[in-house]
């Protein structure tokens, strides 16, 4: 393959283009709607990951005041 040749190296597709993140979406007009409920899903998965892990934080904040 010509970009083998030249870099020596076999072309990689970064993960974005796989599973796009939103801002790969607003830049390239893609309208693929599983894509699009895949990337809601994980913002949904770390939205409440990051509630947990704050949430952890003030209760173990209140155990070391008391």
């Amino acid at each position: 393959m010509p970009f083998r040749l030249v870099y020596g190296v076999e072309v990689i597709i970064p993960m974005e283009y796989i599973v796009p993140s939103l801002q790969i979406v607003a830049l390239t007009g893609m309208t693929d709607r599983g894509a699009l409920v895949e990337t809601l899903a994980q913002l949904e998965e770390l939205e409440e990951e990051r509630f947990l892990a704050g949430f952890h934080q003030q209760v173990q904040k209140k155990c070391e005041k008391a």
